[in-house]
């Protein structure tokens, strides 16, 4: 009787470690024949998802945990869902601090207030370290296709989703695609939502003004590089939703978004609001010397009336999200309603 009992032990022992050598033996994860990582270890096959973008289309697995962010605007999109992405890009000129590849990014304009968990530097948008972003284990990578990477090769790191963002509201479809490949859906349509309310309650603030101001909107690099941005455009669009009548020159094309332009033609525009973008190399502080500097620019009815605004372009046209438009939207009362508490309104619902 002893002997049986030992050879049933004996056979569920061996039971037992065959099991667990077969186990051991699966792969944790499967990859694809182009080498893209489009799955989670031990995700079940039906939390997986097939997310349509601008390179083509993308399997998820389970809800991702780490991202990285690989851009300004695919920043602005995640922290508006509530996610902290565990690394981050950013051109030098718009970084705050010397944070080294690999290193905390403690400070980020514009961005910053919303950060509770700094992430890892992990470059430029144009020129990522690859080696940076795998050192992170990202289960996503997101943003825009500005760099010098192609989609495969980030692909092989982990599931990659490139969108872009840069004409009229862009950042709503991105934000409600982003929303599914994260399982957050629902919280994605509130951020537009809440958008749209604070939208229509800045046009009915700004409406008993809107019907008199012409705003001449403008990416100024520099005196030789002047752009005018119409209603397609991020910043454009935002002005007209709010009933503000941009200005345009006659050979501007209809669905066009913006348009070079020489400062002998600016006169002729009769425009009584200037916004000047602070773009390329170009900041604030030197925009404003180069125009004051310049007869033609300082001589502008608008110029002349103290009517020429002066905004960084980080802001208004390279982060292109929710964030960003409630910062501007902040900026614009402050604009027109300078004496009135309108922009701190906004800003401290935005920051809510």
């Amino acid at each position: 009787m002893r002997l049986l009992n030992l050879e049933r032990s004996l056979l569920l022992l061996l039971i037992t470690l065959l099991v667990f050598a077969c186990s051991r033996a699966m792969p944790e994860s499967n990859l694809e024949d182009t080498g893209q990582a489009d799955t989670f270890s031990h995700a079940s096959s039906t939390s997986c998802r097939s997310i349509r973008h601008d390179s083509g289309e993308t399997r998820i697995c389970g809800q991702p945990q780490r991202l990285v962010a690989l851009d300004p605007h695919g920043m602005d999109l995640l922290l508006s869902l509530g996610v902290q992405p565990v690394g981050y890009a950013e051109e030098a000129r718009a970084q705050i601090g010397s944070a080294g590849i690999g290193e905390a990014m403690t400070q980020i304009q514009y961005l910053g207030y919303r950060i509770t968990h700094p992430p890892a530097h992990v470059g430029s948008r144009t020129e990522p370290s690859l080696e940076a972003i795998t050192r992170l284990k990202p289960d996503l990578i997101f943003g825009e296709n500005f760099s010098q990477f192609s989609y495969p090769t980030l692909a092989k790191i982990a599931p990659t989703l490139f969108l872009s963002g840069r004409e009229r509201n862009t950042w709503q479809r991105n934000l409600l695609i982003l929303g599914q490949a994260l399982q957050k859906e629902s919280q994605a349509q509130q951020v537009i939502d809440h958008h749209q309310q604070r939208l229509a309650a800045a046009k009915v603030k700004l409406q008993p003004l809107s019907t008199e101001v012409k705003v001449l909107l403008l990416a100024f690099a520099g005196l030789n590089n002047i752009e005018i941005f119409g209603p397609q455009t991020y910043p454009g669009g935002l002005l007209q939703d709010l009933g503000i009548e941009l200005v345009l020159p006659a050979q501007f094309q209809a669905g066009e978004s913006y348009s070079g332009v020489s400062l002998e033609v600016l006169p002729e525009l009769k425009a009584n609001q200037i916004i000047v973008m602070a773009s390329g190399q170009n900041t604030i502080s030197t925009a404003k010397a180069q125009w004051q500097q310049n007869a033609i620019l300082r001589l502008l009815p608008a110029s002349r009336a103290n009517q020429v605004y002066f905004v960084d372009y980080q802001l208004w046209g390279r982060i292109r999200g929710p964030i960003a438009a409630e910062l501007v939207l902040e900026q614009i009362c402050q604009m027109f309603f300078p004496e009135q508490n309108m922009g701190k309104e906004l800003k401290s619902a935005a920051r809510r």
